[in-house]
This record gives structure tokens, sequence and C-alpha cells, in this order.
């Protein structure tokens, strides 16, 4: 998103809250491509919002007022106009990218309704399923993403949250998905590997961040991951779960229970298909030798692909200060 290349390590003070009746707490805001990250004044990550999901409470009032989402009761308190004005403009472009629905929207919802309810009959349930998940815009699958997270931790245990190492990680997400709104979470425990949410977050296993000797192992797995999450959109997967009526009432209020949420939390598979489609031509793009991934598959004696198209000049991933910080983001 070039829109972000002006406010590059944006940071500024701030006032935060874990909900209503929490106490204020002066905060540190850093901005990244897809993702607001707020530390304590003691560098400790307190939370990780998704810019998407992000959701101003007093248009044109400072200090501005958000929240990371419609059912959240986290607030942040800003009143450094640029960094506000940085927040805005993401917000801006994020909502260009999504799909306009214009000032007849509710009526057009009722009649999707209406159309839907006799198509049902015909339809194959796949089809509205998907284009159930590809009508939504970004931010309510951002919202879906967040909560699905916030499901999962039972399974996964809660995600890695040291604040320098947040930095890092959003960087690791920029270099190689540059022109998509994706963020990366490391999980802290857990079986799965690596897996996809809805609104483009991937999570990873912090034994494929802490272990390897270079970032192009994890790289690899996000680049496969990334691949799944396109051939097997996790939206999908989660309606084909839920069934047709939540994918009706997805698309007419843009809402799914926490108890859908939670069930399909409880019930997905914790191990990724192997199908990652061209993967070769993703390295490729993304400028990253794929050999220490690959090496990697063969010693946990998993299945690798052939690669073809993956010939190329790798570029630098992260500097040797960020990735030491991403291989410490569990750790504290």
């Amino acid at each position: 998103m070039t829109v972000l290349s002006r406010y590059e390590r944006l940071e500024s003070p701030g006032v935060w809250r874990a909900d209503a009746e929490a106490q204020r707490k002066n905060v540190f805001v850093s901005l990244g491509k897809a993702t607001l990250v707020i530390v304590s004044e003691g560098e400790v990550a307190l939370s990780h919002w998704s810019l998407p999901a992000l959701e101003r409470t007093n248009p044109g009032v400072m200090p501005a007022l958000y929240r990371p989402g419609a059912d959240s009761s986290e607030s942040l308190e800003l009143d450094d106009k640029t960094m506000v004005d940085a927040i805005e403009t993401v917000r801006g472009a994020i909502r260009r990218r999504a799909p306009h629905h214009g000032r007849l929207r509710g009526l057009a919802g009722w009649m999707i309704v209406a159309v839907l309810g006799i198509a049902a009959v015909l339809w194959v349930p796949g089809a509205i399923r998907a284009h159930t998940a590809a009508a939504l815009p970004q931010a309510v699958q951002a919202n879906i993403g967040e909560r699905l997270l916030r499901q999962l931790v039972p399974v996964t245990g809660p995600t890695c949250t040291h604040g320098p190492s947040l930095r890092a990680a959003d960087r690791l997400a920029d270099r190689l998905f540059p022109d998509d709104a994706r963020r990366v979470a490391v999980l802290s425990g857990g079986p799965v590997r690596t897996m996809s949410l809805p609104g483009g977050t991937l999570l990873i296993h912090r034994e494929l961040i802490e272990k390897p000797a270079s970032a192009e192992v994890p790289a690899g797995y996000l680049l496969a991951e990334a691949a799944r999450a396109e051939s097997a959109p996790p939206l999908v997967e989660l309606l084909d779960h839920a069934g047709l009526w939540t994918s009706l009432r997805l698309l007419t209020t843009g809402n799914v229970s926490d108890g859908t949420l939670r069930a399909f939390a409880e019930g997905m598979p914790l191990s990724p298909a192997e199908d990652t489609g061209d993967l070769g031509a993703r390295f490729a793009q993304a400028q990253v030798a794929p050999a220490a991934y690959l090496f990697d598959l063969t010693s946990r004696a998993m299945p690798v692909p052939k690669l073809t198209n993956a010939a190329t000049e790798a570029r630098p991933l992260l500097s040797d200060a960020d990735w030491v910080r991403l291989q410490d983001i569990c750790a504290r």
C-alpha cells in the first residue's frame, strides 16, 4: 500500500484503556502497513490492532478516539495530529479498496436476501458461501479474523506480543506482501504450524521463528500459507462449517456470532492442506531464496513441494537486528 510510504515507522504517544472500567495508561503507538501496535512505556506490547477493522468514535474531534472494532471495549486516545492524519489517510485508502455499496446498500441487502432465499433451492450452497466471502468488505473480514483469533487461544495459547518484536513481524509482512494488508502473528504454543484467518492475518508457530538460522525459513512457511489461503479462503472454510443461514446473515448484517466462531475454532483442522499451487512463482515474486525453507521441510520429514520458476535474485528479508528481535518475540 504505497500510501504508507511517507508514514514508515511513525510513532506517537497516546492514552489507552483495556476496557471502559480499566485505568488509563500512557502508551506509545506505532503505525504499520496493516496494524497499529500499542506499547507501554516499558516497551511491553499491550495490544495489536488491525487497521481495516479500526473505528473512530468521534470523527472530526480532537483528541481522536479509536477502538479496534465495533464489539470491542478497548479505546485509544491520540492528540498527535500527524499520527491521526496518517491513520485517517490509511483508513481512507483501505475503504477505497473495499467494495462500494452506495446509499441503497440496505435495500440491496434485503433484495439479496430475497433472491438468495429462492436461489438457495437451486444453487450449490458452496457458490453462495463463496459469493458471501467475496462480497464482504476487508474491514468486516479483519474483524472476524480478530475475533476468531481470540477463540483459538484455548488451542494455541495467546499470540506473542513483545513490542519491538511485533514491529519486526510487521516489517517481515511488509517485505513479503507489499501489496496486501497482511499481518503476521506468532503463536505461543499448541499444535498449529501455520494458519490463515479471515482478513489476511497469517499465524505461525514460535518454533518456526526461534529455531531457524535465517528468516528465509519462516518466510517460506508464510508464503506457502498465503498460497493456501488463496486456493482455500479461510472465510469460505468458516462458512462451509457454519452453514447456509450463517452465510446469508453475514452477507446482510456483516455479523457472525461468537458461538459460531467458537464452534469453528474447536473443530477446525490444525494442519494445513499441502496444495500450495505454483509456490515457486511466489518465491520469485517475493525475491526469497527457497533453499532454507525446503531444507527445513526435509529435516522435519515433511512433504517437499517441487518448485518451478523459483530461480531469482534474492533480496534481504530483515536486518540482522530485526531478525534477532523477531526471534525474541515469545521470550518476554
